[in-house]
């Protein structure tokens, strides 16, 4: 994964550079605040993913919990 300033940007950059899309720019949010995260395949099987975090101050992304 990528940390990126804005994912919505990035995955339609590549996209309209032929990257395939694996995952349109979608909001994932909790009690912390929220994600943006998208996804293109590139070489094979590869995939990659933008993450874009700036809005979010939990430990890392929603849903996760420190392990304790």
């Amino acid at each position: 994964a990528f940390w990126v300033n804005d994912a919505k940007a990035a995955w339609e950059y590549t996209t309209s550079n032929g990257a395939v899309s694996v995952q349109e720019p979608k909001k994932l949010e909790d009690e912390f605040g929220h994600v943006i995260i998208a996804s293109i395949q590139t070489y094979g099987d590869t995939i990659h993913s933008f993450v874009q975090r700036d809005q979010y101050e939990g430990v890392f992304l929603p849903g996760y919990e420190p392990y304790q």
